[in-house]
C-alpha cells in the first residue's frame, strides 16, 4: 500500500479513501478525548485546591544551576517514565561535552517521575532545573516549557526513555561548527 491523505489531511497507509477518512476521524476523536481528560484533570485539581492551579511550577534546581552559563541545554519532557528517567539523566551527565545544563519538565506525571528527578538532582553536580505542569498538557507544551527556561545557545532534545552517547553532543557541535550556515545537526 502507498501513503494517501484522508479527508482531514492525515496520512494513511490505507489505499481505500473511505478507510483513510475513518482513520482520520478516529484520530480526531482520540485527540478530542485526550483534551477532555486534561480539562477534567484541571477542573478536579482546581476543586481540590480551591483555586486554579498554575500552568507551570518551578520545582527545584541543583546548587550549580544558578551560576552555570551553558552552551547546550538538554531538555527533557517527562510523563510517567519513572523507571527510565535516571538512565536518561545519567547519560546526559556523562557527556564528554561539559558545558551543559539539564532542564526537565514533569508534565503531570502520576508515577513518581518527578520524585525520581529530584532524588537524582540531590546527588548531582550537573546544572539542572526541574519544572512541573500540575496537569498533563502534552509533549509539545512540556518541551516548550523547557525551551522557554533553557539558557543554552543550543538545545538537545533528550526523551525521558532514551539515552545519549557520551560523544554525541561534541560530534553534533563539531558538525555545526564545520557548516556556519547550518541551523541544526542530528545523528543517525
Amino acid at each position: 500500500p502507498t501513503a494517501e491523505f484522508g479527508a482531514s489531511g492525515y496520512p494513511s497507509v490505507v489505499g481505500d479513501p473511505e478507510s483513510s477518512a475513518i482513520l482520520a476521524a478516529l484520530k480526531d476523536v482520540r485527540l478530542d478525548q485526550l483534551g477532555l481528560r486534561r480539562e477534567l484533570a484541571r477542573l478536579r485539581l482546581t476543586q481540590q485546591l480551591g483555586a486554579p492551579p498554575p500552568d507551570i511550577e518551578r520545582v527545584t534546581e541543583t546548587p550549580s544551576y544558578a551560576a552555570a552559563r551553558p552552551r547546550v541545554s538538554f531538555i527533557t519532557a517527562l510523563y510517567n517514565h519513572a523507571e527510565h528517567i535516571r538512565t536518561a539523566l545519567d547519560s546526559a551527565a556523562g557527556s564528554s561535552f561539559n558545558d551543559i545544563e539539564l532542564v526537565v519538565t514533569d508534565d503531570g506525571s502520576t508515577d513518581g517521575s518527578g520524585d525520581e528527578v529530584q532524588e537524582w538532582m540531590a546527588s548531582s553536580d550537573v546544572p539542572a532545573l526541574l519544572m512541573r505542569h500540575p496537569v498533563n498538557r502534552g509533549l509539545g507544551h512540556a518541551r516548550n516549557t523547557a525551551i522557554e527556561v533553557a539558557r543554552g545557545e543550543l538545545v538537545f532534545v533528550l526523551d525521558a526513555d532514551n539515552e545519549v552517547y557520551p560523544t554525541a553532543v561534541a560530534k553534533l557541535l563539531a558538525a555545526l561548527e564545520r557548516d556556519p550556515d547550518a541551523v541544526f545537526s542530528y545523528g543517525m
